[in-house]
């Protein structure tokens, strides 16, 4: 916005989920052609997880984690003034009693207003110069990680998975999946292409990260993904800013191991190369090592806990009673 990256909000804990009274108010402002930091006025409600978009030379900051849980606040942040201005709050309907362990939130512009979805799928318009609300079609998925625009239409990304929005026809459809699963995506759009970055579904976070985070582009004027290069350092949830067709990846957190996280810092810069000239989707060497080697692991816990069950049967559990069923159970899941 203006040649500036405004990083705002967050939070500073070291276990995940991060407990609500970790939410920060911070507001930072990043200028790339000096490579500078400067602190600006902190937002009204401390928060994470929050939906945020650019309209008219402003930043909407709405709904997300506060420190008492889900909301639907909704701050207006003027870069020019260095003030903040509360505007509306998103209808309680969309965020009222969400469990905010699973809670976050979307934004994009789209056709004069900001369109705004919650995890649970609940889908919301607002109108800025109005200051009103109207709600529009749901989406049925448990959580949102972002909202893209590329050529006036609206991408909602949960994951590996894509669905697209038609505002005339105030209507969702599904987009092919990512050729490769993720969780913890954050997106961005640069040269009319969907860039997603993520870390890798397949490992139980028991392990930790063992590899670095994934980029996955897709290119929605054929329906295809190509893979891109990697994020120099492995996170997720990081903030997403474009400026000039670069994507700016900043923040986010460190998974260390088991609940363990540390927030991260990094701020580093992709730019979006020419696509391979086949255009086809791909995995790479790598990947299918990372997966064979998932597989090898999940078959060793699964057949330990068979080799236990065996044992627990002969000293007179019984196999068809419902409580060693529910334990065994519990165990492999």
């Amino acid at each position: 916005m203006g040649g500036k990256i405004y990083a705002i909000g967050g939070s500073n804990d070291n276990h995940w989920p991060f407990s609500l009274g970790t939410v920060l108010d911070v507001n930072e402002e990043y200028d790339p052609t000096w490579n500078v930091w400067v602190f600006r006025k902190p937002m009204p409600t401390p928060r994470a997880l929050f939906a945020i978009a650019v309209y008219g030379d402003k930043i909407y900051a709405i709904s997300g984690i506060s420190s008492e849980g889900a909301t639907g606040v909704n701050e207006v942040y003027d870069p020019s003034t260095d003030s903040w201005e509360i505007r509306t709050p998103m209808p309680e309907e969309a965020w009222l009693g969400k469990n905010p362990s699973l809670f976050e939130a979307a934004a994009a512009v789209l056709d004069g207003k900001i369109h705004v979805i919650v995890s649970g799928g609940a889908h919301y318009a607002y109108d800025p110069l109005t200051d009103a609300w109207a709600k529009k079609a749901p989406l049925s998925l448990e959580v949102i990680n972002a909202l893209v625009v590329v050529d006036s239409k609206m991408y909602a990304v949960s994951g590996d998975s894509l669905n697209v929005y038609e505002v005339e026809k105030d209507s969702w459809a599904p987009v092919t999946s990512a050729p490769w699963q993720l969780t913890y995506t954050v997106a961005g759009a640069s040269n009319e292409e969907i860039c997603l970055f993520g870390l890798p579904k397949v490992i139980p976070a028991v392990f930790g990260t063992l590899e670095p985070g994934l980029t996955y582009i897709y290119r929605p004027h054929n329906n295809s993904w190509i893979r891109g290069a990697t994020m120099p350092t492995s996170r997720f949830y990081p903030g997403i800013a474009v400026i000039s067709g670069d994507l700016y990846v900043i923040g986010g957190f460190i998974h260390v191991a088991a609940d363990l996280i540390k927030p991260s810092t990094s701020n580093e810069q992709y730019t979006l190369q020419h696509p391979p000239p086949n255009g086809e989707a791909f995995i790479q060497p790598e990947h299918l090592a990372l997966l064979a080697m998932t597989i090898i692991v999940n078959a060793a816990i699964a057949a330990f806990f068979k080799h236990a069950g065996k044992k627990r049967r002969s000293k007179g559990n019984c196999p068809s009673d419902p409580r060693n069923q529910i334990e065994d159970g519990s165990y492999i899941l």
